[in-house]
């Protein structure tokens, strides 16, 4: 009895330090620590399905130290209303003194009341950051 509750443990012990260094091993890039929206524009842009509204994603790095290294984020998002996609933002601002990367989005909510961004810094070595998620409301008036 004892030797299987020692075998069990050690088994469960053994899986838990594997998922841990998994879990490090997937995400290399750099991290964003916290993200947030601002509503540049209503109504002001165009996309395949109509006029959308301008959209600022602002992404707080700490460990950024070089814009240079920064290839784009790889972004996938969900509709409330359940269209869903994935892109990858290249259209980049980079602020070094404030650790903070400015993605611009023109987005279309049509019949939809949020839109869930799941981001990730892509580094031009294919390195990766931890995913990020950032729920946009829709904003009053906006298409």
């Amino acid at each position: 009895m004892k030797t299987t509750f020692k075998t069990i443990a050690l088994a469960i012990a053994l899986m838990v330090t594997m998922v841990q260094c998994k879990k490090e091993d997937n995400f290399k890039g750099l991290n964003i620590d916290m993200a947030t929206y601002e509503v540049t524009a209503l109504n002001d842009c165009s996309t395949s399905a109509g006029d959308g509204s301008s959209i600022t994603l602002k992404l707080n790095v700490p460990n950024l130290v070089a814009a240079e290294d920064i290839y784009g984020i790889k972004s996938t998002f969900t509709f409330s209303g359940g269209t869903n996609g994935e892109s990858l933002i290249r259209d980049l601002s980079v602020d070094l003194s404030q650790k903070e990367v400015s993605a611009f989005r023109c987005v279309r909510f049509g019949s939809s009341s949020t839109v869930t961004y799941e981001m990730q810094i892509l580094m031009k070595n294919g390195d990766l950051g931890a995913p990020q998620k950032l729920i946009v409301n829709r904003p009053s008036g906006a298409n």
